[in-house]
């Protein structure tokens, strides 16, 4: 305690250049946390396409603001499908709100509040998706076409609430777009969980160009979500296929075959897998061409700065050390002095970083709203791990200076020549 009470003592002595490397500091963290998340998402989202069994054509609705025209557009992907048997499916997303238990539902019903992890935003997903692709998971498996073996409907969950949530659990659901909420009861079955941060197919944009990150939807900070098969479950199909859809194409098809199905379906309303991932890859260099100057350079300014300040501090309180040696202290103790010093860096900025990180989740979201904000500023282990060795990095550099310093200049030598 007596050496936690004097290395206080010296950090306060100079507040205000303290407080700056602090400020410094935890800028920093949410900086790499940002470029960290930001090389995530762009990496699931690419991997999930690139890893795919079959090939994408995200093909946009040309008429939706037409009244029934996503009839017609289902009707032009089948015939599609009928005409090239390279097409081995299209999608057919649904979405919902499911409701976690009957308490729930009437509460919901009576206009009470319910608690968040009780309400799911659900996303009905077909087989032919399931079968190709398979979404970024942190704990379980993959969805499977079928019931579970105890015979229930597999979920994934993802989202803020799903430390409510075990694998196995089982989870009476009762989805809310049917025409009377209640009378449909589904036995869900979690054994997956979304990893963050997490991301969903979407088919809901339409337009050219378009890259990957465009047909996935980011959920990493919604309270709750669900994915599970569309087949096995009989409910109401009211928003099925209305903007875009994406269509399965076999890998073994020819680039002459497909761009003849692109042709026949209207290649101004076509964005091709390799065209969304090429596009995809220029916008991750941009963005690491811009961001990656201003990160290394805070990166360097707040490692200058604590080494600036550990060596002042060093050199300044030699004559301070002197009295301790002389009192009994060894270097050993002088050392541990100076580690406290160097510690309170990083537990006065890992609290300011908790603050700052809430405060762009929170109010900053209501400044400037952004899809993209949520992949921004989720908290996941990978890029805490990515912090976390860096600070210890500039930690460990940082405490190599007073331990330089004081072997350089030996108190017993120097009281000697005093």
């Amino acid at each position: 305690m007596k050496y936690i009470s004097l290395s206080l003592r010296l950090f306060f002595k100079k507040p205000l250049s303290n407080l700056i490397i602090v400020i410094e500091l935890a800028v920093a963290a949410i900086a790499l946390m940002i470029v960290g998340n930001i090389y995530l998402y762009t990496t699931n989202t690419l991997s999930v396409i690139q890893d795919g069994n079959v090939r994408v054509l995200y093909y946009s609705n040309a008429n939706r603001s037409l009244p029934n025209s996503y009839k017609s557009f289902r009707q032009t992907l089948k015939e599609a499908e009928k005409m090239f048997p390279e097409i081995v499916g299209y999608s057919d997303f649904q979405s919902d709100t499911f409701i976690f238990d009957s308490e729930s539902l009437l509460k919901l019903n009576r206009g009470e509040a319910i608690e968040k992890h009780k309400a799911a935003e659900t996303l009905l997903i077909d087989n032919g998706w399931i079968e190709n692709f398979s979404l970024p998971i942190s704990n379980g498996q993959w969805l499977s076409s079928g019931l579970t073996q105890k015979g229930n409907i597999p979920c994934i969950l993802g989202g803020r609430e799903i430390n409510h949530y075990s694998i196995g659990d089982i989870i009476t659901a009762y989805p809310l777009g049917v025409s009377t909420p209640g009378e449909t009861q589904l036995k869900l079955e979690i054994i997956g969980f979304l990893a963050q941060p997490a991301i969903l197919p979407y088919s809901n944009i339409s337009g050219n160009p378009l890259q990957v990150n465009d047909i996935f939807i980011d959920v990493s900070n919604r309270n709750l979500v669900a994915i599970i098969p569309k087949e096995v479950v009989s409910i109401s199909d009211p928003l099925t296929i209305h903007a875009s859809a994406w269509i399965y194409v076999d890998r073994s098809c020819s680039s002459q075959r497909f761009d003849e199905i692109r042709n026949y379906l209207n290649t101004k309303y076509t964005n091709s897998d390799e065209e969304m991932i090429e596009r995809e890859q220029i916008q991750i260099g941009q963005t690491i061409q811009i961001m990656l100057p201003y990160v290394t350079m805070l990166f360097l300014i707040v490692l200058s700065g604590i080494l600036s300040a550990t060596i002042l501090t060093s050199l300044r309180n030699l004559q301070t050390f002197k009295i301790y040696y002389l009192t009994g202290a060894s270097r050993k103790n002088i050392l541990l002095l100076m580690l406290f010093y160097i510690f309170y860096y990083f537990i006065l900025s890992s609290f300011l970083f908790i603050i700052l990180l809430t405060w762009l989740q929170t109010d900053a979201k209501q400044i400037q709203p952004s899809a993209m904000m949520d992949a921004y500023f989720i908290v996941n282990i990978q890029t805490l791990m990515l912090i976390f060795v860096l600070l210890i990095f500039v930690f460990i550099f940082s405490f190599i200076i007073p331990l330089f310093i004081l072997k350089k200049n030996d108190l017993s030598t120097l009281l000697r020549h005093e």
